[in-house]
């Protein structure tokens, strides 16, 4: 059985499999629509079946679907969601294939009512067909973790305390830990993203960040450690205004989906050891 883990952030889906698999996509979706002039598709490019009716997905859902857009809803368990991770998984799935995934939910939505609808998103059995390919795969498990909580298998190092910031297109995931545990009430999401506010720059987008998890932190109990698409940027941005060490991740945009597989990996050898 394969595993993956899916990111599907508000700009780009990410997924993550075994061998180093990496791959993301714009976020638009929109509904299909016959073209009168040629167009020459391209990776970004996607045209999807799927239970009936058609899609586009990706760079020309923005470009030629009348309704394509990025969701941009507090809550992830919806259509768009469901069709971004499953046009992931058929960009990197075989045709048969079984597979698990991991996927995130914003802090804030982290309730058990809320994890359920997301797992029901992707749990079973699925035919799609992207730009005339044809699979089937099978998910038969779907793990729901909280943004940028299950991060602290990517640290570099295991500190006492620390904090992490996921900087997403729509919302900013702040979480604790200490002593390798998540920390419920020092952790939270905010209301706003890259965006989601116009014209933010990332000099104002980090001040407001800084201020907002201070002020609900009250005090910072550890270092910093930034993911996200502009994690190094932003890591240098905050430093202005945090009064600890701050540190990028590694390959942030692809942050959330690599410890999300990371995950993955320690469920499924939990359940062997059990067996």
């Amino acid at each position: 059985m394969r595993k993956a883990g899916l990111d599907i952030g508000r700009n780009a889906p990410k997924i993550f499999m075994e061998g180093g698999l990496k791959d993301t996509f714009p976020s638009f979706v929109g509904t299909y629509r016959p073209l009168r002039l040629e167009r020459r598709l391209t990776a970004d490019d996607m045209i999807v079946e799927y239970n009936t009716s058609s899609y586009y997905v990706g760079a020309i859902a923005k470009d030629e679907a009348h309704d394509g857009a990025q969701s941009f809803i507090a809550n992830k368990a919806n259509f768009d969601t469901k069709l971004l991770g499953l046009v992931a998984l058929h960009r990197l799935l075989r045709d048969g294939d079984e597979v698990a995934i991991v996927t995130g939910h914003p802090v804030e939505n982290h309730v058990e009512p809320e994890k359920e609808r997301m797992r029901q998103l992707f749990l079973g059995r699925h035919e799609l067909t992207v730009n005339g390919v044809c699979k089937r795969f099978f998910v038969s498990s779907a793990t729901v973790t909280a943004e940028g909580a299950a991060a602290m298998y990517l640290l570099p190092e295991r500190p006492m305390a620390a904090h992490g910031i996921d900087a997403g297109s729509a919302t900013t995931n702040f979480v604790t830990w200490k002593r390798g545990a998540w920390v419920d009430k020092l952790s939270g999401t905010l209301p706003f993203g890259f965006e989601n506010i116009q014209n933010l720059q990332l000099g104002q987008y980090a001040r407001m960040a800084a201020y907002e998890i201070t002020r609900r932190l009250r005090t910072f109990i550890g270092p910093v450690y930034v993911m996200g698409g502009r994690a190094e940027e932003l890591a240098e941005a905050l430093k202005g205004y945090l009064p600890v060490q701050v540190f990028a991740l590694e390959d942030g945009v692809y942050a959330n989906a690599k410890v999300y597989y990371a995950l993955g990996v320690k469920l499924s050898e939990k359940v062997s050891a059990k067996q």
